[in-house]
């Protein structure tokens, strides 16, 4: 996948050169001690100390200006990533079937989506980058061991110690990781369902039952938090004393050889030097496995979305115009019933879908529109079978439920399609919408998302929506109880435009019990039970 390592390196390959560098002048400033140390002291050299100064302050600056490049180009590069993959991740599932978004369940696509910016470090080569410093850090012990002798075991003894602990202790962490990942899903899944279901909760007075069910979810939630944090802290403050300790213990050990006459004090403080730049390399790669353990899940979330299997309408049929609607054997499944339906249907016609479970009669629309998929059988646009996403593509799907997006009024009348503004305003006005929406005092321009509440009813909200696909150019209108949240004086010139979209060649499926609407159909359609069900049934 292109996501992790790979794309890693892409990102490493930008700041290479700076980090080289970076590399080499950390070398000035030991080697500036040693010799002020070792030469310049005992034979009060100060034009030679000043050169040395001015060089090493010099190679700090660039030191300094080449970090600041190098943060500068990974910043840059982790946003541009961060964009592409949130890009990348919002087509796929516009473009995946229905039922593979719907085995991510809510609380897995919101985890997705948020984990993208968690991990936006490992996609630009941030998180990797420490790993060019490695072979310095080989380079440097070497040094170590050149000028102090043995007092280069102090660093590699200290940090194998602490490599292998933090190394045990990222193994339990993607254990972890796992189960706050199922805590966060569950979490985020409940959250979502709350927010669009508090009204019916208030309303049957389940408040107490939601609680409930909310501080069960979060508190598994927050013990998982806890436990990681708890075991992050342990592991940062493992490198923390590691690093303490190196510097410590090699001071200690090497003043003994500057005491036994083995080691110069100029050699003691650039060993000390060298250690500390030798360990950060190490400190780097250790917080690298500690973070990258953390990120498993967060990795895993993002793949489940990148890897959704893109759906693809076929351009030269998706404007070909609609001269009937075959459905074939299809059927669908609701609990553990099962209704079956075959019909023709032409072109022009307003068709009146007509079940004993009203609700079942509501999903064959979703069906029918793609938004959901069948249990069995074929839906043909003029003889051609299509899958749901030609289906979505080709099809006006109006649900009983409406909501808005952020943005202006006039944003979610076209749907942020520019293209589609005209014919939107233009249903508007035969609705009666465009009335009411230029009260508001900022008109269509009024920015939904800035407010701190709506200020639109339920029946603007849906006809907001209503516009958009009616707007739309497709050949097929579905629209689930289109008498549901509107005004009586709507009803009848929503029944005109219906009866208009009709007769310009478009076809309308319908659910509703209003005879407003009901003495629209020319057609009707049923869903009965299959007949070995009906004998099942009758055998019980």
């Amino acid at each position: 996948m292109d996501t992790t390592f790979s794309a890693g390196v892409h990102g490493i390959k930008k700041v290479l050169v700076p980090s080289v560098l970076i590399n080499i002048l950390s070398l000035a400033v030991p080697l500036t001690v040693l010799q002020i140390y070792d030469r310049i002291i005992p034979n009060q050299s100060y034009g030679t100390a000043t050169l040395l100064l001015a060089g090493a302050t010099l190679a700090v600056l660039l030191d300094a200006l080449l970090r600041y490049v190098r943060s500068r180009v990974l910043a840059a590069e982790s946003s541009m990533m961060e964009q592409q993959r949130y890009s990348d991740t919002v087509r796929a599932l516009a473009t995946s079937p229905v039922n593979e978004i719907k085995q991510l369940k809510v609380g897995g696509v919101q985890n997705g989506l948020d984990s993208i910016a968690k991990i936006k470090d490992l996609y630009s080569g941030g998180l990797l980058s420490g790993l060019i410093d490695i072979p310095f850090a080989l380079l440097f012990l070497f040094l170590v061991y050149y000028v102090g002798g043995a007092l280069v075991a102090v660093p590699i003894v200290v940090w194998s110690v602490t490599f292998g602990f933090v190394w045990l202790s990222g193994a339990r962490a993607k254990q972890r990781s796992l189960q706050h990942a199922k805590s966060e899903d569950a979490r985020a899944g409940f959250l979502l369902n709350l927010y669009r279901n508090i009204l019916g909760i208030k309303r049957q007075a389940n408040e107490y039952k939601a609680f409930s069910a909310y501080k069960g979810i979060n508190q598994a939630h927050r013990l998982t938090i806890a436990e990681d944090e708890r075991k992050n802290a342990l592991a940062q403050e493992c490198i923390y004393l590691a690093s303490l300790g190196t510097s410590v213990i090699l001071v200690i050990a090497g003043a003994s050889h500057v005491l036994s006459g083995d080691l110069t004090t100029g050699g003691l403080a650039a060993c000390s030097i060298l250690a500390g730049r030798a360990v950060a390399p190490l400190s780097a790669l250790t917080n690298l496995n500690i973070r990258y353990a953390n990120m498993q899940t967060s990795i895993q979330s993002v793949k489940a979305l990148l890897s959704l299997s893109p759906s693809r309408a076929e351009e030269s049929t998706a404007s070909e115009k609609l001269a009937s609607l075959h459905f074939k054997a299809l059927v669908i499944s609701r609990f553990s019933k099962h209704y079956q339906v075959d019909a023709h249907l032409p072109a022009g016609t307003v068709c009146q879908a007509i079940c004993v479970d009203k609700e079942a009669a509501s999903q064959f629309l979703t069906i029918a529109a793609g938004v959901s998929p069948g249990h069995s059988g074929n839906i043909a646009f003029n003889d051609t079978n299509v899958e749901e996403f030609s289906r979505l593509k080709r099809t006006s799907y109006i649900g009983s439920r409406s909501s808005i997006l952020h943005g202006s009024i006039l944003d979610n009348l076209c749907g942020f399609k520019p293209e589609l503004s005209e014919q939107a305003l233009s249903y508007c006005q035969s609705l009666g919408l465009y009335d009411v929406l230029t009260q508001l005092p900022d008109g269509l321009e009024t920015k939904l998302g800035e407010l701190p509440t709506i200020p639109l009813s339920h029946s603007s909200i849906r006809l907001i929506n209503i516009c958009f696909q009616l707007a739309r150019p497709t050949s097929v209108i579905c629209i689930d109880t289109p008498e549901l949240d509107l005004d009586i004086d709507t009803w009848p010139k929503l029944a005109n435009v219906l009866q208009q979209e009709a007769n310009n060649g478009r076809l309308v499926l319908l659910v509703s019990f209003n005879p407003i609407f009901t003495n629209l159909c020319t057609e009707s359609l049923r869903l009965e039970r299959p007949l070995a069900a009906q004998e099942g049934v009758t055998n019980e």
